[in-house]
């Protein structure tokens, strides 16, 4: 038998909540009325891009950016220095049929996605580093799939759960099979303060 270590270098960290959040009847009634328009994925989107400005989400607000604050400070290890902040905010809807087609985020840092209801359907990431294994395009078959060797690897979404990724990550969603609406609420964020220092001349102040 021979022994060895597998190093992880560079991995995506992606956070899932473990606390969920369940949102009051007020919330969801406020989200089940807001008013929608079809987007480019071909999907509703709420016409208000700043949902979580709104009063009535306040609760929900605030479990976001405490989570947020967990990732940036605890997994990602960012000086509190720089402050992250919520910018554009959202709510999605699909019907069965509907899905959300490839994509990633511009002009954020890290994006979140919240689930509020629907059936289960994964989000579904795509490995946009070097294909497959080393600097070759090489289509091996692999006896199973992991980390290490997929160019996909997706997460189911859990109601009431919240997952946060580089903004940068692509990802979609599958067509929903279901007659039952999903409903999610997606974020984008940036930041403010000093990144960068001034000998290297990386200084950027926000």
């Amino acid at each position: 038998m021979i022994g060895f270590n597998v190093v992880p270098i560079f991995p995506v960290p992606v956070f899932i909540s473990t606390d969920e959040f369940p949102l009051d009847e007020d919330e969801l009634d406020f989200i089940n009325h807001l008013d929608l328009r079809v987007n480019e994925h071909g999907n509703l989107m709420s016409k208000d891009g700043y949902v979580l400005k709104n009063a009535e989400l306040s609760r929900l607000r605030n479990f976001l950016e405490d989570n947020l604050e967990q990732y940036v400070r605890k997994v990602l290890l960012v000086k509190k220095e720089i402050k992250f902040h919520i910018t554009q905010s959202w709510v999605n809807e699909s019907s069965k049929g509907m899905r959300h087609r490839n994509h990633s985020h511009s002009n954020s840092v890290i994006s979140g996605v919240f689930y509020i209801a629907g059936d289960k359907c994964p989000i579904v990431f795509d490995n946009n580093r070097t294909p497959r294994l080393g600097a070759f395009d090489v289509a091996f078959e692999y006896d199973e799939y992991n980390i290490f060797n997929s160019q996909t690897w997706w997460l189911e979404n859990e109601k009431n759960k919240l997952i946060l990724f580089p903004s940068s990550l692509p990802h979609s969603v599958g067509e929903n099979e279901s007659d039952t609406k999903r409903i999610s609420l997606s974020f984008n964020t940036f930041v403010s303060g000093t990144l960068g220092n001034g000998p290297d001349r990386t200084e950027l102040i926000l």
